[in-house]
């Protein structure tokens, strides 16, 4: 968890602001009793069409499976590298062929190279 709010030599700062999202809703973490966790609700009205698009792809991957970083990767190249090997795997994936989402998840090198 990270607080909003640190002390600095003896005075109260800020530390963590949210600007063009909010706090959403809570859940538990299934495999640790003790974590409590959060979604994060993205202000759509605050952020460009651009940034609401990979926020999109990027969500999409996640929920595929991929980790956090191979969804940023993958959506990079789905959206600036178009005709790249790894965003032709990506429209597969989200066209709903579960042997390029396979792929995806597995995640190959081809997506990883910048």
């Amino acid at each position: 968890m990270l607080p909003t709010h640190l002390t600095v030599k003896g005075h109260k700062v800020e530390a963590l602001r949210l600007t063009n999202c909010k706090i959403g809703k809570r859940y538990d973490d299934k495999n640790d009793p003790d974590e409590i966790m959060y979604d994060v609700d993205v202000y759509r009205s605050k952020n460009s069409a651009d940034t609401l698009r990979y926020d999109d792809l990027d969500n999409k991957l996640l929920g595929m499976g991929l980790c956090s970083a191979c969804a940023s990767n993958a959506a990079d190249y789905y959206l600036h590298k178009p005709i790249s090997r790894c965003a032709q795997l990506v429209n597969q994936a989200i066209e709903g062929n579960p042997i390029a989402t396979k792929r995806l998840v597995d995640f190959p090198g081809y997506c990883s190279e910048h």
